[in-house]
């Protein structure tokens, strides 16, 4: 699937590494292989903590390729499913409505967060009513491809420019609004609003 992925938004101008060869049906192997390129740059993970990233200007640039990415627009919503993608060549999520795939480990994580003592049960019934309030922000009419795991790390480069967007494996189909709230997780406002 990521290697699919990789040549699709490639193809779209992001910039992505080069996929030379995936095998996913262990016939050779006991094991799928995926032989990529190697990019020899820094992530802007690393290059923000030295201080010399020009942070603005590269969220910029990241915002542009999300709306480059986001032209993808896959069937269905969720992770992908393999089956489809090897009998049609077509990516394609597992899950009729995105809130299927939204409520998919809601309560699980919720629970886990409520028992390791991280959030008090209060939370967790505020959170409850805030998602009831505004369910119908789950109803899209399509989803799109969202790297699910966008941060400064998933992203090689220099001080001034993205060489490569890195780390597809977590991608799905499914709100425009992810990878900018995933950003958001990391880093400051302004990062944000630059990106968008």
């Amino acid at each position: 699937i990521e290697s699919a992925i990789l040549k699709e938004v490639k193809a779209l101008g992001v910039p992505s590494p080069a996929v030379f060869l995936t095998d996913t049906s262990r016939s050779q192997v006991p094991f799928a292989i995926q032989v990529m390129e190697r990019i020899v740059a820094k992530d802007l993970n690393e290059l923000d903590k030295y201080g010399t990233l020009d942070t603005t200007g590269v969220a910029v640039a990241i915002g542009t390729y999300i709306a480059k990415w986001q032209d993808i627009k896959p069937l269905k919503y969720g992770l992908f499913n393999s089956n489809t993608l090897s009998v049609t060549g077509t990516l394609e999520g597992y899950h009729s409505t995105y809130a299927d795939y939204f409520y998919l480990n809601w309560d699980v994580h919720l629970d886990f967060l409520c028992s390791s003592g991280f959030i008090s049960e209060s939370l967790v019934t505020a959170l409850r009513e805030i998602l009831r309030r505004f369910d119908h922000l789950l109803e899209l009419s399509e989803g799109c491809l969202v790297h699910k795991d966008l941060a400064f790390w998933n992203i090689l480069g220099s001080n001034t420019e993205i060489i490569a967007f890195i780390d597809w494996a977590d991608a799905i189909s499914g709100d425009p609004t992810d990878d900018l709230s995933l950003l958001a997780c990391f880093h400051p406002g302004e990062v944000v609003l630059s990106a968008i």
